[in-house]
């Protein structure tokens, strides 16, 4: 239904900056926003307000503060967020928002003329929910610019939760924003994006950030028109995202997960957090990030035929190969050509071989860390799988001879 106020914008009337208020000057716009997603609409409403014909009189943005940053590497360095840096670049004149919620904020007053207000905001932000007051603050309101085809996938991770969820479409919406319930205001506008087995969350990001700010200048443009064909949202379609905090999310059960799961995983955090193990260096238990990992090419044969025999984690490679083959649950295989052990540097795949590995097929990564003082214990497949009566009479041969030949009877 919202794909049809899609529709209606590029066949609107010519824009006009007056509206029902009587303003004929252009529009004192507020963007509110911080991160890399919300820099990408920034940019299409600054190509706007550069152009000829902008409906924007005054374009001022309200951001995170910079963080001073610690360390020897880095110590009084300024951690400044996306948004801010491209406000900086362009001469923008820049508001700070709290840092957490923002609960307390107060609209700020433009500061290129502090006796008007801002007419309208723009906010890119489903982490922090504006409060009904700042909402009110502005004369034309408030909208929201959110990544995905809302209703679907409300909340901060809607990108993560469209490839996690192998979804063949997301896309970008328009709304109004409200302060009631996160991401559920009247749908202005939308513009769906093609999603396939290879989109990863910076390529989707980027692309959705580009179609944003296009879609944003749009309905600027024809601001009264699109809000005569609102549409509300329905509530019965809706869902909602997690908000992931740490890194467990993204820790690998050889155990139970796929090599299609793993795949996903990655993809749907790519560039933003690795997926992770354990992987043990002599008595050590070390965390294993694997920054890179991609299914294999369907007509890609195997490196090693062992690679059926050998237990999910278990590491594989090749002279020249870039990359390091692991069999998982599913009997399928990822290919992973980055690593990085934590404390130390990151290394391609054949740069791990030569650090860390002595055979190939030897050593595998694990789920959870296990006694130091102790060999690595078998792999045990879960019941139903076709290893699973083998790793348990494997098990047990290995009991019997720890515990050495039964005692003789008297």
């Amino acid at each position: 239904m919202a794909r049809g106020a899609v529709a209606s914008i590029y066949t609107a009337p010519k824009a006009d900056s007056t509206n029902e208020q009587g303003r004929n000057q252009g529009l004192n716009v507020l963007f509110i926003g911080s991160d890399e997603f919300a820099g990408g609409i920034l940019a299409g409403l600054l190509k706007h307000v550069r152009g000829q014909g902008s409906v924007i009189n005054n374009l001022e943005v309200a951001c995170a503060r910079p963080k001073i940053r610690v360390g020897m590497a880095s110590s009084g360095s300024v951690g400044r967020v996306p948004v801010e840096t491209a406000a900086l670049i362009s001469k923008l004149r820049v508001h700070y928002t709290p840092t957490g919620q923002l609960y307390d904020w107060v609209v700020p007053r433009p500061k290129a003329d502090p006796e008007a207000v801002f007419d309208i905001g723009v906010a890119c932000t489903s982490s922090s929910i504006l409060p009904k007051r700042a909402v009110d603050a502005f004369p034309l309101g408030v909208l929201q610019i959110h990544p995905s085809l809302l209703p679907r996938h409300r909340g901060p991770t809607a990108i993560q939760a469209a490839i996690l969820g192998e979804d063949q479409e997301t896309g970008v919406t328009v709304a109004e924003y409200s302060a009631e319930k996160r991401d559920s205001g009247r749908i202005l506008a939308q513009v769906p994006y093609k999603l396939d087995e290879t989109s990863t969350y910076r390529e989707v990001q980027t692309a959705l950030a580009h179609l944003g700010g296009k879609l944003i200048v749009k309905v600027l443009q024809h601001l009264d028109h699109v809000r005569s064909q609102a549409i509300p949202q329905d509530e019965d379609k809706a869902s909602y995202t997690e908000a992931y905090e740490g890194d467990s999310h993204l820790k690998i059960v050889w155990e139970t997960m796929t090599a299609a799961e793993l795949s996903r995983m990655c993809r749907a955090f790519h560039g933003i957090q690795a997926l992770h193990t354990i992987w043990r260096v002599e008595n050590r238990m070390e965390k294993l990030q694997l920054l890179d990992l991609h299914l294999p090419a369907r007509m890609v044969p195997p490196l090693n035929p062992m690679l059926g025999t050998r237990p999910p984690g278990s590491m594989f490679y090749a002279k020249k190969v870039p990359y390091l083959e692991v069999p998982c649950i599913d009997d399928n295989r990822i290919h992973v050509s980055r690593l990085l052990v934590e404390g130390k540097t990151e290394k391609l795949a054949l740069e791990f071989v030569n650090g860390y590995l002595r055979e190939t097929g030897m050593q595998r990564m694990l789920t959870k860390p296990v006694s130091q003082q102790k060999p690595t214990p078998d792999f045990v497949y879960p019941p139903g799988h076709r290893l699973f009566e083998r790793s348990l009479a494997l098990s047990a041969k290995r009991e019997r001879r720890k515990r050495g030949p039964p005692a003789a009877k008297r």
